[in-house]
């Protein structure tokens, strides 16, 4: 037969035969990222410091894993625990990053919401301190892992930088148009129910009112639609189960106070305070100074708040004391004095405007 002639066969599907095995084994968890989780256990439980004190006494400190990818956020220095922990440690207070210390660790938050752990290896005559971003914004967490591997290695830890818009780039008249629509739209993701959308408008609020932002916005805040939704936010209950919500709900309050607060700074001598005066704006706001303890980033702003109240109306200084605020005021100080240092020097200068009352 011709070769020509052939017919050529279609390829066609081929059935394979598939063996199912066991699964296949997974490596030791000392090789895994989470190794140096692996140490607590019912003999060696974690001691977490209790918030009257602002030491760490790291122990039980576990080596290096031969396999363990260190972050590039780390650095190695001489195996002095004690010392290097209480530079951290001190750091940590300085720079408001609300620490809390457990025997090998020691975990933070930023007022932005970075959220890192702070973790310490023996790795031969070399102390190994790694810090490790959980969550939040990757640039700040550069800034506040660069300070703390500076204070683990004793340098001088460098002031975090400050960056202002010159009022000369931008017109006054554009300005203002601009911050009105900022704020429209700000509304709007705000009063939305989806929780990106609330987080957005929050950020942008907190961003425009910040020292070096947008000088009209502290204004157009307080006397505009925008108010009414942050103070919506400020008396949020937190009576809900779903841990996530909580966790959002605790973040909005938090950022709703440290706008007000910025607000209030500016413009507090200019305001009418009929919508701060009542009690459940009040309770809110000295409620929040209660439980330092757990948010102490909260407490901070609440205290920023409550001393513009205190310090433009004697009726809002008379009720606040009503309201037992001197003692609210102290568990917020006591707490600053322990980890907060932002948050030990605003409940100083609100004790000093209540004074009169106390």
């Amino acid at each position: 037969m011709d070769h020509a002639d052939r017919k050529i066969a279609p390829d066609m599907p081929e059935m394979r035969s598939v063996r199912i095995g066991a699964p296949v084994a997974m490596p030791p968890r000392s090789l895994l990222r989470s190794a140096p989780t692996t140490t607590k256990s019912a003999t060696t439980p974690l001691r977490t410091i209790a918030t009257s004190t602002a030491e760490w006494k790291p122990s039980n400190i576990p080596s290096l894993p031969q396999m363990y990818p260190l972050e590039r956020s780390h650095a190695r220095v001489k195996n002095d625990t004690s010392a290097v922990a209480q530079r951290i440690a001190s750091v940590l207070r300085q720079q408001s990053l609300a620490p809390v210390f457990e025997d090998q660790k020691a975990s933070g938050e930023t007022q932005c919401h970075v959220r890192f752990v702070v973790r310490l290896f023996v790795d031969g005559d070399d102390l190994v301190v790694e810090v490790q971003r959980r969550s939040g914004c990757c640039f700040v967490f550069h800034q506040v892992s660069k300070a703390l591997l500076q204070a683990a290695r004793g340098e001088t830890v460098m002031a975090l930088p400050a960056f202002v818009v010159p009022n000369s780039m931008i017109k006054e008249e554009q300005q203002r148009a601009a911050c009105d629509e900022a704020l429209e739209l700000a509304n709007e993701l705000l009063l939305k129910d989806r929780i990106d959308a609330q987080v957005l408008g929050m950020q942008s609020l907190v961003h425009m009112t910040r020292e070096g932002g947008c000088k009209y916005s502290a204004s157009a805040i307080l006397k505009g639609p925008v108010m009414d939704t942050l103070l919506k936010f400020v008396r949020l209950s937190k009576g809900i189960d779903d841990e996530f919500l909580v966790g959002h709900r605790t973040n909005m309050r938090g950022d709703a106070f440290h706008v007000l607060a910025n607000c209030l700074a500016r413009e507090a001598s200019k305001l009418s305070f009929d919508k701060f005066a009542s009690d459940q704006v009040l309770k809110s706001v000295i409620d929040e100074l209660r439980v330092a303890a757990e948010k102490p980033h909260n407490a901070c702003h609440a205290a920023r708040v409550l001393a513009s109240l205190v310090k433009n109306s004697e009726a809002i200084k008379l009720r606040a004391e009503q309201l037992d605020a001197p003692a609210a005021i102290i568990m917020a100080f006591n707490e600053g004095i322990s980890r907060h240092a932002m948050l030990e020097e605003e409940a100083k200068a609100l004790k000093r405007e209540m004074a009169n009352c106390m």
